[in-house]
């Protein structure tokens, strides 16, 4: 939070107008409290119980809606140049298998004007994970955690080769024999049969994250019930792969 009071007389005013926990730590009015709704530091699940209150669960529920709009479509934006990035520097995702290889956090710094519409401020391509509170080791521990398990970091294998704990890839007619029969991202979402390899795969693959990420505190923004929404978004090329009926 902010430490000093809002005001435009002094717009140099570093603490009145960021809410930086680096520059406002610094501050004497600076509020050091673990709890998670009282100090200078919250946590989102206290903005939200906060934000509630103060304009009630309708309009509470269409600013998050509009902030996963928010992260969705600046992800779709970028989507080509991570991926150009990652054929380069990722040869098994290059040859269209999917990525279990690496992953990224990104630290979305969203604000809300007096009408409580959200404003993409910046993202942060490698977000702060210094714990200097016993709130912030709650927090960030516990988003680290929910975030290794719902993309499943494999455990290396004391050897190498399948007998030394490896798993092989699964055959298109195995990974289709687990596809859902409907639901998925896009409105017209191909057959089971007619699915590629790497079709296969990707279902398989994103399914499964799916439902690790539902044991943590992790929610999927995309794909999604909405996601039909943004297909249009994406390049051509990239449609259809996304377009597949993932489970939501």
């Amino acid at each position: 939070l902010a430490t000093e009071p809002y005001t435009l007389d002094d717009i140099q005013g570093r603490c009145a107008h960021l809410t930086n926990y680096s520059l406002n730590k610094l501050s004497a009015g600076f509020v050091n409290d673990d709890s998670e709704a009282s100090g200078s530091k919250w946590s989102l699940a206290a903005f939200k119980q906060r934000l509630l209150r103060e304009v009630g669960e309708a309009r509470a529920s269409e600013v998050w809606r509009r902030v996963d709009d928010i992260v969705v479509k600046t992800m779709i934006g970028v989507e080509s140049i991570m991926v150009e990035g990652m054929q380069e520097y990722l040869p098994s995702y290059a040859r269209g298998e999917p990525n279990r290889q690496c992953f990224q956090v990104f630290g979305f710094d969203v604000m809300l004007d007096s009408d409580a519409k959200p404003w993409l401020l910046e993202v942060n391509l490698d977000p702060a994970l210094k714990t200097d509170s016993r709130l912030d080791l709650r927090v960030k521990s516990g988003m680290l955690v929910d975030l290794l398990n719902t993309i499943g970091v494999p455990v290396p294998p004391r050897g190498s080769g399948p007998a030394a704990g490896g798993t092989e890839r699964p055959t298109a007619q195995q990974a289709a024999s687990g596809l859902p029969e409907s639901g998925g991202s896009g409105p017209a979402q191909p057959e089971a049969e007619a699915l590629s390899q790497q079709e296969c795969e990707m279902l398989r693959h994103v399914n499964a994250e799916l439902r690790r990420s539902k044991q943590g505190g992790w929610r999927r923004l995309f794909p999604s019930e909405r996601g039909g929404d943004y297909l249009d978004f994406f390049d051509a090329s990239r449609r259809r792969l996304h377009g597949l009926p993932y489970d939501v």
